[in-house]
């Protein structure tokens, strides 16, 4: 998979003049604002459904592991609903370090990385996650005629920061494919795990 390039990121402390001169650029009319917002609400909204399909294959992959021989289906189907989309990569991965340690052998002739692999796949959730947060925590709202929308607000020794970013389309168009990316890697590497518990059963 392809790494995503970092976004263009802006941080200004607040009630700095840089502020100003970021944030200097007006609307023309607020048709052209409600033009901008209109078509960046559809790609944002791609953007979220993808990583809503991702986030559910991760729940089946759960599901399955935790559900399909337990007396406690409705129970587990509410604990798994209430965790965070962390906690729920956190789960995948001990789940799969523990079923790995039971059968090594039959893991290891179908994912002779298998340490690697699991460690990449974690590493991508974790980076959807991020790329969902940073569309889902953004003020879309107060966006400038500059194209800045607010992302984040963060503590530090020069006080308040209010951090700003700039995106463009094909910003947005990255970030879609890398989770549909995702979506893909996640589902082919569960394939391989179905295959190696069903070589524990001959």
């Amino acid at each position: 998979m392809i790494k995503r390039k970092l976004i263009k990121e802006y941080k200004v402390v607040e009630f700095d003049n840089n502020i100003n001169d970021l944030l200097e650029f007006e609307w023309s009319s607020v048709e052209e604002k409600r033009k901008y917002m209109t078509t960046l609400a559809s790609e944002i909204g791609w953007i979220i459904i993808e990583f809503s399909s991702l986030e559910n294959k991760l729940d089946s992959i759960l599901n399955f592991y935790l559900v399909e021989t337990s007396k406690n289906k409705e129970i587990i189907y509410f604990l798994l609903s209430k965790k965070r989309f962390s906690e729920k990569i956190d789960l995948f991965s001990n789940l799969l370090k523990i079923n790995y340690s039971r059968n090594s052998e039959n893991y290891d002739k179908l994912i002779p990385n298998f340490e690697n692999e699991l460690n990449s796949i974690v590493n991508n959730l974790k980076e959807a996650s991020q790329i969902r947060n940073k569309y889902a925590h953004s003020i879309w709202s107060n966006t400038s005629g500059s194209k800045h929308v607010e992302s984040q607000t963060k503590i530090s020794r020069n006080g308040i920061e209010k951090v700003y970013m700039k995106f463009d389309y094909q910003d947005l168009d990255t970030d879609f494919n890398n989770l549909f990316d995702i979506g893909t890697y996640l589902s082919s590497f569960n394939e391989k795990i179905l295959d190696s518990l069903l070589n524990e059963d001959k």
